[in-house]
């Protein structure tokens, strides 16, 4: 079975997506409750590194421009898009610092 994917924003179809086999959801999630554990051993600091380099990325002009596109993409709305983007931002920030308070 294929699901449509829709523009939100025209209603267009734009491609489909099979659907999954409960196998494949099984093994995905058993892939990312194994890569959660992971994420907890390795410390909070080293998480913050981690998301360090996310905002890092998100922050590089380049890929902020491709995201930004792509959210306007979606919704056609240039102010909700860079919102979203700097609340999403922002939310870094705030976890990133966190791990440094104590």
């Amino acid at each position: 079975m294929n699901f449509p994917i829709r523009n939100p924003r025209t209603s267009a179809v734009e491609g489909e997506f099979a659907a999954s086999t409960s196998d494949e959801i099984s093994a995905t999630f058993f892939k990312l409750q194994r890569a959660q554990r992971e994420w907890e051993s390795v410390g909070v600091v080293a998480r913050a590194h981690g998301l360090q380099t996310f905002l890092d990325t998100l922050n590089d002009v380049v890929w902020r421009e491709k995201l930004l596109a792509a959210l306007m993409a979606d919704t056609g709305r240039k102010n909700e898009s860079l919102t979203e983007l700097n609340g999403l931002t922002s939310t870094l920030q705030r976890w990133i610092s966190y791990a440094f308070e104590n």
